[in-house]
């Protein structure tokens, strides 16, 4: 975090900005801004059979799909016992000896 803001933050986006500038702007030949040219031009696409700008549509008036996940988890732990508590270092020589 730089400046007490996320990375990616809205102030951050300068190409965003550029392009937000871009598409407000009047379009020359229709007069209206350049975001309804492009708008127009998704929408015909579409309606030309275009599967990926029909996808954007819909994804734009009805929103994405949730995705869904099915997760398994299985629970396999060990139980590991701690060594008895011995007195004394002896004591535990003769509980630890070798096999």
């Amino acid at each position: 975090m730089a400046g007490g803001k996320p990375r990616g933050a809205w102030a951050d986006k300068a190409f965003r900005d550029a392009l937000r500038q871009v598409v407000l702007e009047k379009d020359e030949e229709t007069g209206h801004k350049k975001l309804r040219s492009l708008a127009l031009k998704l929408v015909s696409n579409g309606l030309g059979g275009d599967t990926t700008a029909l996808k954007e549509i819909a994804d734009r008036l009805d929103g994405k799909p949730h995705q869904t996940q099915d997760v398994v988890v299985t629970d396999e732990r060990s139980v590991i016992r701690a060594p008895e508590v011995n007195e004394t270092a002896d004591d535990w020589q003769a509980t630890h000896k070798p096999h």
